[in-house]
């Protein structure tokens, strides 16, 4: 049994208790994944893992309860054994995917009470002796994206370990330490020092409040695979300018942004682009389960005749200098909650590798990713860069499907000509 102690939220999480709050009905912030798992399958072990995973993440089992005259509620755990992961055996049905399909999509679009409801649920459907899918959904305010990929990555480990007869290695670390963390930071130096860096780096910045008491979940899309071309040279770039490929690649992406913007504007002032800044290297959060990440933004120019190269250089030392100060939330900044800032063009690159199933082979499915702002580049791939794909999408009250098609063309013709493919 988890001890019933209660936390304040941290200060990641209280944007999104903001927006339950102006948005209870709507599942704006759900995130779930699922993981079609096939081939030699211990069904019995795999969900024997699946709840240890469960028991093991602490943040899948946060509730919260509001107090009187606060603007934020309290936090703290369900018990161990409150909740079990679900097993659905559809093999009798010719339909078992459309049924599993279903189920999740039904699920994912269900608003979550969050004072009310369990936050996650976890569950598998065994589709036939060798195909399995296990869904997994929980909501923001518990986990961003490095966080799941973490839990399905332990996961993997301890189906392998309870196939192989072996102990696994040490889990995750308890949610005390991630409150720790975050209380350290809040109250400690470096948050004023990152404050006052933030207040001079956009000073002059024109960020764009978001005004709009319109929010939907209807997006236009486009999605594509990235050639192996781009990706070669994207690596043979990395190692030349010993700059990482995702920056590279996030680096580009905001170049052709800038580069349109000028064009469709007529000015060359920067231009704000939002980037996803993962707050864990060096942290000791770094393995843990929960909401670390952190959205930044980068004022993006492109000097007159300046080259690829000079452009990647410059630009690479600019954003690192962003990140030694990604740990601070601009919402800090922001004193009506009701107005934050609008989160448009968003750029995120996702280097994850599928978890590792002991005799089995895995596809990753993205069944929802949380509301998004406006115009937003996703681009996914293995770690190594490999098996590339992007996908460009944006709010269909703001954006054609035309417009959309236009920028997921353009960007890879962008891209292959300044890189001289």
């Amino acid at each position: 049994m988890i001890r019933q102690e209660w936390h304040p939220l941290t200060n990641a999480q209280q944007s999104y208790w903001d927006e339950y709050l102006q948005h209870p009905d709507r599942p704006f912030s759900n995130v779930a994944h699922c993981l079609e798992i096939s081939g030699n399958i211990d069904i019995e072990k795999l969900h024997q893992a699946v709840q240890m995973t469960f028991n093991e993440a602490e943040v899948l089992k946060l509730k919260f309860k509001s107090e009187e005259g606060s603007s934020y509620p309290l936090q703290s755990l369900e018990s161990n054994d409150s909740k079990y992961v679900e097993l659905t055996d559809l093999r009798p049905f010719d339909d078992a995917e459309k049924r599993a399909t279903k189920a999740m999509e039904t699920d994912a679009l269900c608003p979550l009470n969050l004072e009310k409801d369990a936050i996650s649920k976890l569950q598998l459907f065994v589709l036939a002796d060798d195909r399995v899918w296990w869904y997994i959904r929980t909501h923001h305010i518990a986990l961003d994206g490095y966080g799941m990929n973490l839990i399905e990555q332990r996961c993997a480990l301890l189906y392998s370990s309870l196939v192989n007869g072996q102990k696994p290695h040490s889990g995750f670390k308890s949610l005390d330490t991630y409150l720790k963390e975050d209380s350290d930071y809040r109250f400690g130096e470096r948050f004023e020092v990152d404050k006052q860096f933030w207040e001079s780096y956009l000073s002059e910045a024109k960020l764009t409040r978001d005004n709009s008491e319109e929010i939907s979940l209807e997006t236009h899309s486009d999605d594509k695979q990235i050639p192996q071309a781009i990706t070669a040279t994207l690596l043979s770039l990395s190692k030349k300018l010993m700059i990482g490929w995702t920056d590279i690649l996030v680096l580009l992406i905001s170049a052709y942004l800038y580069e349109d913007k000028k064009v469709q504007s007529q000015n060359d002032e920067p231009l704000p682009v939002w980037l996803p800044f993962m707050n864990r290297m060096g942290n000791s959060c770094a393995n843990t389960p929960s909401l670390m990440v952190n959205i930044i933004p980068f004022l993006v120019s492109k000097k007159a005749n300046e080259g690829v190269e000079e452009y990647l250089k410059r630009a690479a030392k600019e954003i690192r200098r962003l990140y030694i100060h990604g740990r601070f939330r601009l919402e800090n900044k922001v004193q009506c909650k009701e107005q934050s800032y609008f989160l448009s063009p968003f750029i995120n690159i996702l280097p994850f590798d599928s978890p590792e199933f002991i005799g089995c082979q895995t596809k990753h499915r993205i069944v929802a990713s949380g509301l998004a702002d406006g115009f937003n580049i996703t681009v996914r791939s293995a770690r190594d860069a490999t098996n590339m794909s992007l996908k460009v999408e944006g709010e269909s009250r703001l954006y054609s499907q035309e417009e959309i098609t236009r920028h997921s063309d353009n960007l890879l013709k962008y891209i292959s000509k300044v890189l001289d493919i």
